[in-house]
């Protein structure tokens, strides 16, 4: 967690927020031979860069942003993403409440092409004026980015992707993944999910993404 530039009045606990996750799951038949370098290896590994860059960022008064940043890692993402529910659950209301902006990492370290995936309709407001940021960037990185929109349905006992369990809780959030749609619970084996699969250019190229959007 890093504190963005305080202002009067403002309590360093309850500043607004930006947090940045990614859930460790792997999955396999035999627990012991899993990877899961891509997913979601790649989505761990931009959380930590992204808090060593933030970290190095914030260190001086002059270079702070307005934002505080949190970096959250969570597990049971192989389970309706249950380790974020549960660590919403426990978190202090107080940050919850001054969460501004969830972004969830998942699987981007492979592909050319990135979806940045929300549940809160594109004509809001909010959620406009973030989309339009990272397409923005997005342009002038050269990658091509598409935000997909899917409706949470409450009557669903199935959570296709990480942000819905902050989305459930009136949190704004979103999801950046490398596939257009969301994988099946129980599908794709991690052992075959090897340090091969990735691109580390990619992985690269992403991260510097978010850090600029």
């Amino acid at each position: 967690w890093v504190r963005g530039a305080p202002s009067a009045g403002t309590d360093a606990d309850s500043a607004p927020t930006v947090a940045l996750v990614a859930n460790y799951d792997t999955f396999a038949a035999a627990p012991g031979l899993a990877v899961g370098s891509d997913h979601n290896g790649s989505g761990v590994v931009a959380v930590l860069e992204l808090a060593r860059i933030f970290g190095r960022l914030y260190s001086e008064f002059r270079t702070q942003g307005p934002l505080s940043v949190l970096f959250v890692l969570t597990g049971a993402g192989r389970m309706n993403y249950a380790g974020t529910k549960t660590w919403i659950r426990k978190a202090d209301s107080r940050v919850l409440e001054a969460l501004e902006f969830v972004l969830c990492l998942e699987d981007i370290a492979s592909g050319d092409d990135l979806y940045l995936h929300v549940s809160r309709n594109p004509r809001d407001q909010d959620i406009r004026s973030i989309t339009e940021n990272f397409v923005d960037t997005a342009k002038q990185m050269d990658v091509n980015l598409e935000v997909v929109y899917t409706q949470l349905n409450s009557s669903d006992s199935t959570i296709h992707w990480q942000h819905e369990q902050f989305t459930k809780k009136r949190i704004l959030g979103a999801t950046l993944a490398n596939h257009r749609t969301p994988r099946p619970m129980f599908e794709g084996s991690s052992i075959f999910d090897r340090s091969s699969m990735v691109d580390t250019k990619i992985l690269a190229r992403n991260i510097k993404l978010v850090m600029e959007s």
